[in-house]
């Protein structure tokens, strides 16, 4: 079975080609690197080679760049927790919840 892909355009849908080339990018990217001083150590860092380097001499990572752990994609089984919650309610069990002061002020 292949797969298919479609896009809407002038009011119909059209069936996209998965085995066609890309298109060539209308703009080259062009990354500019101006030497910068570093925080750290005053040292001067002239590209991406020399600030991965130092990000990892001083064990240092930018913001925004740090990787994420995976997210947990097994889908919940939501029906068995809450038959079980509702059997603990069920045998006399009382629900513990925890609240601060700001959760009771909180309007």
């Amino acid at each position: 079975m292949s797969r298919s892909k479609y896009v809407w355009r002038n009011g119909e849908w059209l069936e996209v080609d998965l085995n066609a080339p890309r298109p060539k990018p209308r703009a080259p990217m062009i990354h500019v690197y101006e030497s910068f001083q570093s925080p750290i150590d005053d040292s001067v860092l002239r590209g991406p080679r020399d600030v991965a380097n130092h990000e990892r001499e001083h064990g240092v990572i930018q913001v925004g760049t740090e990787k994420t752990p995976p997210r947990d994609t097994k889908p919940k089984n939501v029906k068995r927790d809450v038959a079980q919650a509702m059997k603990k309610l069920d045998d006399g069990s009382k629900p513990v919840v925890k609240m601060t002061q700001e959760d009771l002020t909180r309007g």
